[in-house]
């Protein structure tokens, strides 16, 4: 069951601000020693988003999200970390050719299984892209992931096991529109 209100708030005809309210109630359906038990969680929290062009070649989104929850048992649910944090910048260049560059920070969580098992600790990565538009309906993008190749642990499955986020890496791709 989820619960939300927002506004949004259109600052100038390039700038808009969004901002939200809501709570989540679920039921969890998790397998321990072979047998699946339902662990309800009730989760609130609050998002703000700004969109903008800062420029006619500049602009950027960022968003933030803070979170609280709890077990049907009392402890917080496993990968719920109590704030996010995202921006995204874009610069065109020239009329064709554009550059990204944003960041993503999560902040520390508790792993699946209980908050008494461990931490998952908080990262912050940073990602880029270049592209370049070919003709009005192609154009050319590179994305490159975890640009500052940081280790970071996005995901947890128990209180020793955690999925390990990818190193560097960049993906070359072509967009066709019809």
């Amino acid at each position: 069951t989820n619960l939300e209100a927002g506004i949004k708030w259109d600052l100038s005809d390039d700038q808009s601000l969004t901002l939200a309210a809501f709570e989540i109630e679920q039921d969890l359906l998790q397998r321990i020693n072979n047998v699946i038990e339902n662990r309800e969680a009730e989760i609130q929290g609050i998002e703000a988003q700004y969109l903008g062009r800062i420029s006619d070649k500049w602009t950027v989104s960022a968003g933030y999200t803070y979170l609280t929850g709890e077990t049907a048992g009392g402890a917080r649910p496993g990968e719920l970390p109590k704030s996010s944090f995202s921006i995204w910048n874009n610069y065109q260049l020239t009329e064709k050719l554009g550059l990204g560059l944003g960041a993503i920070h999560q902040g520390e969580s508790t792993p699946k299984g209980g908050a008494s098992r461990g931490t998952v600790p908080s990262f912050t990565r940073v990602d880029a892209a270049a592209y370049y538009q070919l003709s009005e309906n192609l154009r050319l993008q590179l994305n490159i992931e975890n640009l500052l190749d940081e280790e970071y642990y996005p995901h947890s499955y128990s209180s020793h096991q955690f999925t390990v986020g990818a190193p560097i890496n960049a993906v070359v791709s072509i967009k066709g529109t019809f």
